[in-house]
């Protein structure tokens, strides 16, 4: 039913209010009740704002697609809905019926219903029926960048005074974000700030002095990303040798993302990847500028100058020096001739740790790579040859190792993510691998992953997990293995019985285990008290060292265990023929005795042949036991039932021994 004519001091007051709800679209379905066949109607004009007396077209479709039914368009009276027009669905259930708009200006409601059904029924349309319908032309720009303003330009015909408003659509509201004047020529232009997400907008006119409104098309603006900008602003310090890995961040843009670079060059061993990734290993120190673009996926790019600072290791001068027992080369001096005093290993340099294998050295140089040197009949030096060598070479395909470990005739390495490596003998499993065939390079031990720390001994290798779970492979004749059995196994087994440990260490065919609770643990061979538990017999699985708290490290010789507490004072247990417990005797002991005149030690070691090793705070070492190849260091072959200082050395910081051959070696700070 038409509304009432009002003056236009009526129409002032509620144009304004009146426009945001009746000039909202029309394609809105309604929701039925819940029914698997309940049909619902969709109904839309091509436009909100009509001319009096035009003729309305509204079209939509049935949800059940069904053709020939019915569907009735009504109008609302102001009391009740009455029949305008009908039309019947064709093809797709579409449906298109026409009804001629009031003659006077009114706010005019539609809505498409099915006959026969209570629930079928449209959304209401709301049209606004005005005097003059102002056609409103409008663009927008798009995309946007997020943050920015979005503009609209556009022009009214007929041409008219008074100004436009631009409104976002929020859920099925319009909300007006902008207004601006229109010009002469009845242009304008309008600004919104800061969009979200992907606004839907239109332009609205009123005309004050008339019945009169009219409302562009929506328009769809797309909201962009803003440029992309490096958000790295430093790179990470480099050390000469080592592995060096960053990776570079960037904010805004669109992804994927390509890097490259604008300026200079990376250190020589470093590059850059496309995906923002620069590693390598820098093989001199320096300080390079250089500059770094990164280009979006629509081309927009950003650069920025950085400084790639590489340093040199305080490691990196770190050498080696040897002494004692040396027929096969194990000193890596270039020579088979025994020394009783340290002398330098040639050409090594950058070391931090070292182990001391049957006849063999290990060393691991700052940049995670290990050399090996000595025996090699069942390539225990690694190096893909079964020809001994006095002089260190590098053990092949290794790289990122963090710890090594030598047994009677194989070498170990622990690697930065947590895999352990061996090669050399494996007739009876040493290598862990599942087989029994001997290896001159390195091969990944079965299973074993996140491990923290390695351990050999004669025929058998241990390992600690990150979970403090310890394992074991290889010989286990006298059940060296700790698992209960005297079965030889070819891959790891896990100990059972233990606390969680930190670390492990084995001698001849007796094991040690370091707890995290300071406790020490032992298992195997026990003839002649190596178990330290008070007994001599073996033990097939593991039982507690008496008597030994607060423990912090531990060692093993041939035949005896040796323990770092944590004041400093070092304890020892098992054979003592040759003084080799350092207690003052030569009598063999079943249960712990306190090394002679140690304090401030701060790393232990043994050698094979019945030696022992102690690193103190200074950077001086001591040794004692058996001194026949000169093992000691003393520049002697006396044996020594305590503790004496190895001639010659200082500022040292690592330390190791023979596991069968006496020598001795330590790493002196560069």
């Amino acid at each position: 039913m038409a509304q009432p004519r009002r003056g236009p001091h009526r129409i002032l007051g509620t144009l304004s209010a009146v426009l945001t709800s009746l000039l909202i679209a029309a394609p809105v379905l309604l929701t039925t009740p819940a029914s698997a066949a309940a049909a619902r109607v969709s109904a839309v004009t091509a436009a909100s704002t009509v001319k009096v007396g035009s003729v309305v077209v509204v079209t939509g479709q049935l949800s059940t697609h069904a053709v020939g039914k019915t569907v009735v368009l009504q109008r609302n009276n102001g009391k009740t809905w009455v029949t305008a027009a009908r039309a019947k669905t064709v093809t797709g259930g579409r449906y298109t019926v026409s009804v001629r708009a009031p003659r006077a200006a009114a706010t005019w409601l539609l809505r498409a219903s099915m006959t026969g059904s209570t629930h079928a029924v449209s959304t209401v349309l709301h049209l606004r029926v005005v005097k003059t319908a102002f056609a409103v032309e409008a663009e927008a720009l798009s995309p946007v960048t997020a943050g920015e303003a979005v503009v609209v330009t556009g022009r009214v015909t007929p041409k008219a005074m008074g100004s436009v408003g631009l409104q976002a659509l929020n859920g099925s509201v319009w909300t007006t974000v902008a207004t601006a004047k229109l010009s002469k020529a009845s242009t304008f232009t309008l600004r919104s700030v800061r969009p979200t997400g992907r606004p839907v907008l239109r332009v609205t006119k009123a005309y004050t002095k008339a019945v009169a409104a009219g409302t562009s098309a929506r328009l769809s603006v797309t909201v962009a990303a803003p440029p992309p900008s490096i958000t790295t602003s430093a790179l990470p310090t480099a050390t000469a040798g080592l592995p060096y890995t960053t990776r570079m961040s960037v904010a805004g843009g669109v992804a994927p993302y390509t890097w490259s670079l604008a300026f200079g060059g990376l250190p020589p061993g470093l590059a850059l990847s496309g995906d923002g990734q620069i590693s390598g290993v820098p093989g001199a120190a320096g300080s390079p500028t250089l500059t770094v673009t990164v280009t979006d996926a629509v081309g927009r790019q950003a650069s920025r100058p950085m400084i790639l600072s590489v340093v040199l290791s305080p490691v990196a001068g770190n050498t080696l020096s040897s002494w004692g027992h040396n027929s096969r080369g194990e000193l890596g001096i270039g020579s088979t001739v025994n020394t009783a005093i340290a002398v330098p290993v040639p050409g090594l340099t950058g070391v931090t740790a070292v182990a001391g294998g049957g006849n063999n050295g290990y060393a691991r140089r700052f940049d995670g790579t290990v050399w090996a040197w000595g025996y090699n009949g069942f390539g225990e030096v690694g190096n893909g040859t079964t020809t001994d060598t006095a002089l260190p070479v590098k053990v092949k395909g290794l790289a990122g190792v963090t710890a090594v470990a030598g047994g009677t005739y194989a070498g170990y390495a622990l690697r930065s993510d947590g895999t352990v490596w061996a090669w050399g003998y494996n007739r009876h499993g040493e290598l862990g691998n599942g087989a029994t065939v001997d290896s001159s390079v390195p091969v990944q031990v079965s299973g074993l992953t996140s491990v923290v720390a390695i351990g050999a001994g004669q025929n058998a290798a241990y390992a600690v997990r990150s979970d403090g779970s310890a394992w074991a492979w290889g010989s286990n004749d006298l059940g060296q293995l700790g698992d209960g059995t005297t079965t030889t196994r070819g891959t790891p087994v896990r100990l059972t019985g233990l606390p969680a440990v930190v670390a492990v260490a084995a001698g001849g065919e007796t094991a040690y285990a370091l707890g995290a609770n300071g406790t020490v643990w032992a298992w195997g061979y026990n003839n002649l008290g190596e178990l330290g538990n008070g007994t001599t017999v073996d033990s097939l699985s593991p039982v507690q060292v008496s008597g030994v708290t607060g423990a912090t490290a531990i060692a093993a010789s041939l035949e005896s265990g040796y323990a770092l507490a944590g004041d400093g004072t070092e304890w020892s247990w098992g054979d003592n023929g040759n003084g080799q417990l350092g207690d003052g005797t030569t009598t063999d002991r079943h249960l712990p005795v306190k090394v002679l005149g140690l304090s401030g030690v701060t790393a232990i070691a043994a050698g094979g042949s019945e030696a022992g090793y102690a690193l103190r705070f200074d950077g001086t070492v001591s040794a004692w036991g058996y001194n026949g190849q000169g093992q000691l260091g003393d520049a002697t072959t006396t044996n020594h039932y305590s503790p004496a200082p190895v001639d010659g050395l200082t500022g040292v910081v690592a330390i190791g021994g023979g596991n069968a051959s006496g020598f001795g070696l330590a790493v002196l700070s560069g």
